[in-house]
């Protein structure tokens, strides 16, 4: 998907555009139309890191923040047969100062009544009282007419109370790193392997040998790499998406948003930490094509690397080289990605560090080699 900024989008009954002025709202039809000055949560970003924004409704109170977690993301140290999970915060908690005004009016347009909803719903038990009551076809058509204009007309004054509004204006400089990331996060998705590290457990170098020589094991998820807004929310770009376990990340020019089943949080770059690591792979399954085979091993294995002949079947397995991203912030965000196609967990890495630092680049932190 190519990147581009949109100069206006619509949602419901108004269209936002965005000029030199900031953001203006128009209704109408084509020929016709009427507006107003700028509103809507627009957002400037230039080299100084200039913000400003305009809601159309007064600002919720502050969402509630988790600060104990650390960002630090670090293999376990001990404890055989202890599994070690890798989970986020619950999506509305993972939050910073910088964003929880704007992440407290998202929460807060979500929970909102769908007044199209309870017009569907009423038109249901008129149906419904009419029919057992033996009322007349043409009464319970009159009904169904009504709620189906009802309806018509409550769906885009819905869209309108309940979507957000996020309009992006950044000057080259800002483009240009921000199309980094965008470029990384399709890099990415062309990885012929993409998973969500759920968990990790360390089983010792006793049990070692019947795990392929691995002294680590791990609960991995396919995830899936595009482009899309999170739900109720409309934006003049369409964000890289990464779909995860339970949440999704969409990376928009000045902060990372998550999105979980029962709120949305966000942070800023600058407070994301990003980690890079290689790892050595025992694959069971399916081998990808562009990852590369550092060495084999056997289901059984001895200490010096041969079969354990004492089982019939045992299978020859290959170990790959592949590549963990961790992500993590004080505020509870906590995911570690897989990818076979190495480089690309580095260069997503750099490009949040390189928003996040506005534009002076650092080198990622490194953990220690993870083995599976």
């Amino acid at each position: 998907m190519g990147f581009y900024f949109r100069k206006s989008i619509r949602v419901g009954p108004l269209r936002f555009n965005l000029s030199k002025s900031g953001v203006g709202i128009s209704a109408g039809v084509r020929g016709f139309r009427v507006g107003s000055g700028p509103r809507g949560n627009y957002i400037h970003m230039g080299s100084h890191g200039l913000y400003y924004r305009a809601t159309l409704s007064p600002h919720p109170s502050r969402a509630n923040r988790n600060p104990s977690l650390t960002p630090h993301i670090q293999p376990p140290t001990g404890g055989a047969e202890a599994a070690q999970a890798v989970v986020s915060a619950e999506a509305q908690t993972i939050v910073d100062s910088s964003s929880a005004e704007l992440v407290a009016e998202m929460n807060a347009k979500r929970a909102l009544p769908v007044f199209s909803h309870y017009v569907i719903g009423l038109v249901i038990t008129a149906v419904i009282f009419l029919v057992f009551s033996q009322a007349p076809s043409w009464s319970i058509a009159i009904v169904i007419a009504a709620g189906v204009v009802g309806a018509f007309i409550a769906a885009p004054h819905d869209a309108l109370r309940r979507t957000t509004v996020l309009m992006y204006d950044l000057d080259p400089d800002a483009e240009r790193r921000y199309k980094r990331l965008v470029e990384a996060c399709e890099m990415a998705a062309s990885s012929e392997l993409r998973s969500q590290i759920i968990s990790h457990t360390e089983i010792g170098v006793a049990a070692a040998k019947y795990h392929a020589g691995a002294v680590r094991t791990i609960d991995r998820k396919p995830i899936s790499i595009d482009h899309a807004w999170p739900n109720l929310v409309k934006s003049n770009v369409v964000p890289p998406r990464v779909h995860l376990a339970g949440q999704s990340l969409f990376f928009f020019p000045d902060k990372t948003f998550i999105v979980g089943t029962n709120g949305v949080g966000a942070v800023a770059y600058a407070n994301v930490v990003a980690r890079v690591a290689p790892s050595s792979f025992v694959e069971e399954e399916r081998v990808p094509s562009d990852a590369k085979v550092l060495s084999y091993t056997w289901r059984y294995v001895n200490k010096d690397g041969s079969p354990d002949r004492r089982f019939k079947e045992n299978r020859q397995f290959p170990v790959m080289g592949y590549e963990h991203l961790a992500l993590a912030t004080d505020s509870g965000l906590k995911v570690i990605l897989m990818f076979s196609r190495v480089g690309v967990g580095e260069e997503m890495a750099r490009a949040i560090q390189e928003l996040g630092a506005g534009g002076q680049e650092r080198t990622p932190l490194t953990q220690p080699k993870i083995q599976g």
